[in-house]
């Protein structure tokens, strides 16, 4: 990650002093956020303590946490019209589909950190780290999950053609989505939208990545096809045979 510079200092300002009476010595508290063309994704905030990190999903399963009342109370105070316009001015220059962490430290100026690709890519892994935990046991085990992501723009719109394979000892399932739409969005923004087609392949918990061109600046080598890449790219070749091509009807309805 690196910091985001902010030309708003009064801002930074109100922020921080809004919070600070909720924060606690000695303990960062996070909130991520994407910024999209309409709207404003954000995680709830957390805070991380000897490895464990302390957040709705946490409290939720263990009532008698001695964090809830902490992590409520400030909420609470983060569900404020003005600090939530200051918080969105803030950021506002930054381009559509960044992703940010913004830290809060008590009697510290708020924090503003820009997601960068290797930030992103662990947010992949981890997205496909839950996909393993969900409908997978021990007698039906996730083996590995491999996506393929072809960029194209169209006018001002950006057209992501996705493959998904996903191998369980019983099974292979394929599907043509990624769980996570925008992380994709921001990774191609992070690449300065140079990006056309990505291959991911996640086996025993580890994410590998190559991309089309190269980015070995990042550790993205140009992709390699293997049986995998060819029977997903054959899947894709199948669905465009397959698909209506209203251009040849243009003008007749």
């Amino acid at each position: 990650m690196f910091q985001f510079n902010s030309k708003k200092p009064e801002l930074i300002t109100a922020i921080s002093d809004h919070l600070n009476p909720f924060l606690k010595e000695g303990r960062t508290y996070y909130q991520d956020i994407i910024i999209s063309e309409n709207e404003i994704e954000e995680t709830n905030l957390f805070f991380i303590d000897q490895g464990i990190r302390y957040d709705h999903k946490f409290i939720r399963n263990n009532r008698n946490s001695e964090y809830i009342s902490d992590v409520n109370l400030l909420e609470q105070a983060m569900d404020n019209n003005g600090y939530k316009t200051n918080l969105k001015n803030l950021y506002h220059d930054l381009p559509d589909y960044t992703k940010i962490r913004v830290c809060y430290q008590k009697d510290k100026p708020v924090q503003v950190m820009i997601f960068g690709i290797n930030e992103l890519l662990a947010n992949i892994a981890n997205v496909f780290e839950n996909c393993s935990q969900e409908g997978y046991n021990e007698d039906n085990p996730l083996l590995s999950i491999i996506s393929i992501i072809r960029f194209e723009k169209h006018t001002d719109k950006l057209l992501k053609i996705i493959d998904s394979c996903e191998e369980s000892k019983n099974k292979i399932k394929t599907y043509s989505y990624f769980k996570d739409n925008k992380l994709l969005d921001c990774f191609y923004v992070a690449l300065n939208k140079r990006l056309k087609k990505l291959y991911l392949y996640f086996e025993n918990g580890k994410l590998s990545a190559q991309s089309l061109p190269a980015f070995p600046e990042f550790g993205l080598n140009e992709i390699k096809t293997d049986k995998s890449f060819q029977k997903l790219d054959q899947n894709n070749a199948n669905r465009k045979q397959n698909t209506f091509d209203w251009n040849r009807f243009e003008g007749i309805i």
